[in-house]
């Protein structure tokens, strides 16, 4: 019976250790820019909705149904990100949560596999897709001014 219940609690703890993921490795930018924008998801009367049916906020407008997409602009010193979010995540009354971050302010966010978390200012962690990743303008250099004789 003991080596039983030695395989079962080596079995569990080998499993929540595999199920752990990673710390994430959080850098530190700025928010540039944010924008908001509609797009057509499908026709409502079909029940064609898109690839996000069960989890996309949907605007109906007549028969048209609509997914809400919020961009950000991130700057870092070696990095500028032009990301997306699908507004999925929903709170205990069914609203839509968007990420609570400041134009001009800094933001916590990791890259990983091709996506970008961002940790907004209340803490929550939120997926986005990366659209656009660039280097950011040199800083154009002044020549030194000529001393006066």
């Amino acid at each position: 019976m003991t080596k039983t219940a030695l395989l079962i609690c080596v079995l569990v703890s080998a499993t929540l250790f595999a199920a752990t993921k990673p710390p994430r490795h959080w850098k530190t930018g700025t928010i540039e820019a944010t924008a908001e924008r509609r797009a057509l998801a499908g026709s409502a009367s079909q029940n064609h909705i898109g690839p996000y049916v069960p989890y996309v906020l949907q605007v109906t407008t007549g028969r048209l149904a609509y997914a809400m997409w919020l961009g950000y602009g991130i700057h870092t010193e070696s990095m500028d990100y032009l990301v997306q979010y699908l507004l999925v995540k929903k709170n205990f009354f069914g609203k839509p949560v968007r990420p609570n971050v400041t134009v001009h302010g800094p933001i916590k966010f990791a890259v990983e596999n091709g996506a970008l978390y961002l940790l907004d200012e209340d803490g929550l962690e939120f997926e986005t897709v990366i659209m656009e990743k660039r280097l950011p303008e040199p800083k154009l250099q002044q020549p030194p001014a000529a001393s006066p004789k």
